[in-house]
């Protein structure tokens, strides 16, 4: 679970998850990536009360992308058991979580993708996710439902085979797993999730800074410039994303 400033809503989206997964035993793995606020106290007010949290922190703020993958190693580095990934932000209902780590289980061979429904974003979030959805399709020739989500259940031993092909830096590893993975021919099941707003009082989230209706901030301008670069690049040279 990547957090970034989540001091809001942080503690609320852990203990909804755990209370429906409570029949499990449920570690909590947290990449805090230099926040700023409160975050790392309310995290540490969890641990207290019991909550099995494992938290770490980067040196320096690194952004969403690489800290998502720090997480996915250090479950792959801490555990053999079912391993689940989602943002720190809250958008999504526990009892669904619930749902896709149900539908892993039962589906052992398989890695399960939380298929984003009712999303609420500015049009130009809703391009950004249309293109993306295009540049899988460019690589793989499916159309994947959703390419960036961030919530994603995955069998260790077939997690290890997708991460050993994501790029350390990688600035959109979600989207370079839902390549690999395709390509690689590993059976994947897309299940429909509510997607909700932001946990706490600012819904429209703190990573890319204030910004005016229906305009898309500069920082998130220029990171989907870096990501476009960055996924040109890669495609481009000899890196091999076959067995």
């Amino acid at each position: 679970m990547p957090v970034y400033n989540e001091e809001q809503g942080v503690a609320e989206f852990i203990l909804e998850i755990g209370s429906y997964l409570s029949g499990y035993k449920v570690v909590f793995i947290v990449i805090n990536d230099c926040s700023t606020d409160e975050t790392i106290e309310r995290i540490m007010e969890l641990k207290q009360t019991g909550v099995e949290i494992i938290l770490k922190n980067n040196e320096h703020n690194v952004g969403h992308g690489v800290s998502t993958r720090r997480g996915l190693e250090e479950a792959l580095s801490l555990t053999n058991d079912l391993i689940l990934s989602v943002d720190g932000d809250g958008q999504f209902l526990g009892k669904e979580i619930a749902n896709i780590v149900k539908l892993s289980i039962e589906n052992p061979d398989c890695v399960i993708e939380g298929v984003r429904k009712n999303r609420f974003d500015p049009y130009y979030r809703k391009v950004v996710t249309n293109f993306t959805r295009l540049l899988v399709m460019s690589r793989t020739f499916k159309l994947v439902k959703d390419a960036n989500t961030p919530l994603r259940a995955y069998p260790p031993t077939l997690l290890r085979q997708i991460l050993s092909k994501v790029p350390s830096q990688a600035l959109t590893p979600n989207l370079f797993i839902s390549v690999i993975s395709r390509i690689m021919k590993i059976k994947i099941i897309e299940s429909d999730v509510t997607s909700i707003s932001r946990r706490g009082q600012i819904s429209e989230g703190v990573t890319w800074g204030p910004t005016k209706k229906n305009i898309p901030p500069k920082k998130y301008v220029i990171f989907c410039l870096r990501a476009i670069k960055q996924w040109t690049l890669i495609y481009t040279t000899s890196f091999n994303f076959k067995n």
